[in-house]
């Protein structure tokens, strides 16, 4: 009878580990095929701020330069003549865009516009989709009311669209601006901005884009450029752009919205 009892104790000690061994590789096996503890829209797929040097591993610099203008002579003289400049620079985290423009006009000898405005925007991109970026800007419009506008800010931005035909990018922040009216006071406080910029590749030689920034102080300042670039040969295109601004504060004698619609001649490198 003890003989038994012994044999049966062998038994079982033998027979426990192999339960639970075979009950552990059933619950891995389930584990390998069971849904995740939580929702796939959870999941962060976005390469983190240590990828993106892989991602990019060498510095781009791009450019654009457009040019346009007319003479009429006549019953009347008239002078036009526009220009921008653009220059993007990325590596790793950082990418830098400059941008210039200018616009004058003239009729019978009379300056009609003259126009000067440059920004630069640094961005430091946490992710793929996320960035921190600084601003600077600065407007010189006598025709619009403002001998000088000067803007420093920064804050967050976001890649709402990016990889594809379409691009979106959203930028929030605030800062100090610094604005001289003609023949009025200067200025000096804080100042939010929004900006927003949309492209769309319409083919491999086309893109259309759409670019709308503000600045709200005592007065809210807003631009929007819309455009459509079209490549004619190699490197030399074509630029049609609409620009649109408005002053919520100016002179009683100056408008508050103004336009601006080019042709210009395009080269980019």
């Amino acid at each position: 009878m003890s003989e038994r009892l012994r044999q049966c104790g062998r038994h079982r000690r033998r027979t426990v580990p192999r339960i639970l061994a075979g009950g552990l590789a059933l619950c891995a096996a389930g584990a390998a095929h069971a849904d995740p503890p939580y929702p796939p829209f959870l999941i962060d797929a976005e390469p983190s701020v240590f990828d993106l040097g892989q991602l990019e591993p060498k510095a781009q610099l791009k450019g654009t330069l457009s040019l346009g203008g007319v003479r009429t002579t006549g019953s009347s003289s008239n002078t036009n003549g526009n220009g921008k400049f653009e220059l993007k620079y990325r590596y790793a985290r950082w990418h830098n865009r400059l941008k210039l423009s200018a616009l004058y006009g003239s009729q019978d000898g009379n300056t009609t516009a003259r126009r000067y405005a440059g920004s630069d925007t640094l961005r430091y991109y946490l992710t793929a989709r996320r960035f921190l970026f600084t601003n600077l800007a600065g407007l010189q419009d006598r025709f619009a009311g403002y001998d000088y506008q000067f803007s420093e800010t920064a804050g967050y931005g976001w890649r709402v669209l990016h990889g594809g035909p379409q691009g979106l990018d959203l930028e929030l922040g605030a800062g100090l601006a610094q604005t001289q009216e003609v023949d009025g006071p200067r200025r000096n406080g804080g100042v939010a901005r929004l900006a927003a910029h949309y492209s769309y590749h319409l083919s491999d030689h086309s893109k259309f884009s759409q670019a709308v920034e503000m600045f709200a102080d005592h007065n809210a300042y807003t631009q929007a450029v819309t455009s459509l670039d079209v490549s004619v040969y190699g490197d030399i295109g074509l630029q049609l752009s609409y620009t649109v601004t408005h002053n919520t504060r100016t002179p009683s004698d100056v408008p508050k919205t103004t336009s601006i619609t080019s042709i210009n001649l395009l080269y980019s490198f």
